[in-house]
């Protein structure tokens, strides 16, 4: 299952409309992200928070705690990540009336969960958990990848101790074409796509999601395109932090 994948506001183009002549109709190259903007500390009453535009996609996270849980588990020493993934009523085209999460949304808080957890250091919270809330204002492509870079942005801003931050991308396959950062119309016509999020400096891969058929040589270019992806944006979130500290 791809839980990224969301209704286009409008009818999608098809494949040969938006790659013209090897362009992509926003004039990126295949090896290009959207434009990205990533800004910290925008919801004073969270512990840590981002605000995040890569393209059209736009959503805030939230982080909250570390608190005690409430939670009667089984003892344990270590802390846990709760992670709660909402699309806000107008993000996308078709309105959900669901007053909990749809199994969409279901699916990608525990994507993003599982993406997070590895570059947590929970001995540091020892019986306490964080909880993290993505609200997703625009479904706009890579929704989920762009989710898990932001909330690595907030989960550092809320002090949070971390083995890394946590930057992730997508590339979809449209006809036939490898594509990095997916848009919204792209990534309804794909015909495969791929999210991979990584620790670059641990060099550790902490989410790996395929969608579609691949070939042997699709994989493993679409992997190393993810991974100079990642390197890539690795570099703005730190910028965006290293910058907040500055001012």
């Amino acid at each position: 299952m791809d839980v990224s994948r969301q209704t286009p506001w409008v009818t999608a183009p098809v494949p040969d409309q938006l790659l013209l002549q090897g362009q992509r109709a926003d004039l990126r190259s295949s090896e290009e992200f959207r434009s990205v903007f990533l800004t910290v500390d925008s919801i004073p009453q969270a512990t840590g928070s981002t605000y995040a535009e890569i393209g059209n996609t736009k959503l805030m996270v939230a982080i909250y705690g570390p608190r005690t849980s409430s939670r009667k588990t089984a003892f344990s020493e270590n802390g846990r990540l709760q992670v709660y993934v909402k699309y806000a009523s107008f993000a996308t085209q078709v309105r959900s009336a669901a007053a909990g999460q749809t199994t969409k949304e279901r699916d990608m808080s525990s994507l993003l969960s599982r993406a997070l957890e590895p570059s947590v250091q929970f001995h540091t919270f020892p019986k306490a958990v964080v909880d993290v809330y993505v609200t997703i204002l625009q479904s706009g492509g890579s929704d989920l990848a762009v989710s898990i870079s932001a909330s690595s942005v907030a989960l550092a801003m809320a002090g949070v101790a971390l083995y890394d931050l946590v930057p992730a991308c997508r590339v979809g396959v449209v006809a036939g074409e490898l594509l990095l950062d997916p848009s919204l119309a792209e990534e309804a016509s794909e015909e495969a796509g791929m999210v991979l999020a990584q620790m670059p400096n641990v060099g550790e891969v902490t989410q790996f999601v395929l969608q579609g058929r691949w070939t042997q040589e699709q994989s493993s270019a679409a992997l190393d395109l993810c991974k100079a992806g990642c390197k890539q944006l690795d570099a703005a979130m730190r910028e965006c932090i290293s910058d907040h500290f500055a001012k």
